[in-house]
């Protein structure tokens, strides 16, 4: 009678996790921490268009690392990434970011962009998504078993999503990149952006032209108009970038689109004011209550606008008296 032999089967049962994809850091290695501080002024012109870069950090080299990453021969790991902090909701619609590319910084009218690249000679200037370069919420690359120097480089990007409210935002963020189950890398910001409009300040809040004295008959020689004339400038402190166009209301009506009347009551003579521009070779007369435009783009510092004030006689005959006019000015800027 043949004879049976049993031979006990030992099954194993344990956890995937036992087996599956791993890394850690090789001798010597830690998790890169790197902080960006943001201490920045950000101007931005009402005209500038939303979408425009607002300041880039460019390429920031942090500390590299090298791990090792293995398991089950068909597995692969995944490179991934996350926000978080004062990184905010992806911002919708902005032109030249798809949905997606561009996060709400907390800061009104900013989005933030934060970019990290693996490799040193394969980083774009300026930042676009490549086998080595990604925004850190998109970052979604899968790998295999084996040793990585991942060399951690960061970009960050503020852009003009809305109106800039001026004021000054303080913002904290972090951005964090994982090989398969292994934080490799971490990017804190943190800072003040103080957003500002650009503007022009006059040097002079309320600016007097004293008019020359002059007799009524100088009226009447045409040759003599440089003698009842009185140049002037309207003197600015004025951001870089600014478009500038300034207008000029008479405040006791006009006598024609030209011509500024003259404060009535008695003894005033009849005599208005023309305003002339004098940044032309032949000065030009100034329409009033009409916007008109200066500079396409001024430069930072100290702008002076010249112009001429002239008497103009209201009939042929000039009546003697005092001249006193009044007009409001204003300036415009994108």
């Amino acid at each position: 009678m043949p004879r049976v032999m049993l031979l006990p089967l030992l099954l194993l049962f344990l956890a995937p996790s036992a087996w599956g994809f791993s890394c850690s850091f090789a001798d010597g290695y830690q998790k890169s921490r790197f902080p960006i501080s943001i201490d920045k002024v950000v101007s931005s012109p009402r005209d500038k268009p939303i979408g425009s870069v607002l300041h880039d950090f460019t390429w920031q080299t942090a500390t590299g690392v090298t791990i090792d990453c293995g398991g089950w021969p068909w597995e692969r790991g995944t490179v991934q990434g996350w926000l978080a902090g004062g990184f905010g909701a992806p911002v919708q619609g902005i032109p030249g970011y798809p949905n997606g590319d561009l996060m709400e910084s907390g800061i009104p009218g900013v989005g933030i962009q934060v970019w990290w690249c693996n490799y040193a000679s394969d980083c774009p200037s300026p930042p676009a998504a490549n086998r080595s370069t990604s925004l850190v919420q998109r970052l979604n690359w899968g790998f295999r078993g084996g040793t990585y120097v991942p060399r951690n480089i960061w970009w960050v990007r503020l852009v003009k999503t809305g109106e800039i409210q001026a004021g000054a935002h303080g913002f904290n963020g972090m951005a964090t990149v994982r090989y398969a189950d292994l934080d490799i890398a971490e990017l804190t910001v943190h800072g003040t952006v103080s957003t500002a409009v650009p503007a022009c300040r006059m040097q002079t809040r309320d600016l007097v032209v004293r008019m020359p004295t002059v007799h009524v008959g100088v009226f009447q020689r045409p040759e003599e108009t440089g003698a009842v004339e009185r140049p002037f400038d309207i003197v600015l402190d004025c951001d870089a970038g600014i478009r500038l166009s300034y207008r000029i209301d008479p405040l006791h009506g006009m006598e024609t689109p030209f011509i500024m009347r003259n404060r009535p009551g008695a003894g005033m003579a009849n005599v208005g004011i023309q305003i002339l521009k004098a940044n032309t070779a032949t000065p030009e007369t100034v329409q009033l209550a009409v916007k008109h435009a200066y500079l396409d783009a001024t430069e930072v510092g100290l702008l002076r606008m010249p112009f001429l004030a002239r008497y103009v006689a209201m009939s042929p005959g000039a009546t003697p008296g005092l001249v006193s006019t009044s007009a409001m000015l204003t300036l415009s800027y994108e």
